[in-house]
């Protein structure tokens, strides 16, 4: 199962596959890392709980936020494709697989990058980008 975070404002796309664990913020080892003054070093996690997908807060500064209501420190909310993210001022949207391939399809001006979703694995890309 595969699916994506989609950021509105800049168009780019994160890749998040089942059974990979995605830790969101500032500093350079987490696996989506974001240049933002509103996002916190370690400001979210997105896991998968069997089936489910799940979001947590770390305990941020500016919090982070589904479909508008706060996610607690220390607790975590189901998602669910459709669903809006708000991490700091950074609005994002989950997609499934399908719905992401049909909007890269109809207009590929609106999908600019897919970003590689385990930071040994971008690691590894970038060493063989020579």
């Amino acid at each position: 199962m595969v699916y994506y975070l989609f950021q509105t404002m800049n168009k780019k796309s994160f890749r998040v596959e089942k059974g990979l664990d995605v830790t969101i913020g500032r500093a350079f080892d987490n696996s989506l890392r974001i240049e933002n003054s509103s996002i916190s070093r370690y400001h979210a996690r997105i896991t998968w709980r069997g089936e489910m997908l799940v979001v947590s807060d770390l305990a941020s500064t500016n919090g982070v936020f589904v479909n508008g209501n706060a996610v607690e420190t220390d607790s975590f909310v189901p998602l669910k494709p459709g669903d809006e993210l708000k991490i700091g001022s950074l609005k994002m949207i989950l997609l499934d697989e399908k719905t992401f391939a049909s909007q890269k399809s109809d207009n590929p001006k609106n999908i600019n990058t897919s970003l590689i979703l385990d930071f040994e694995l971008t690691q590894e890309f970038l060493s063989h980008k020579n």
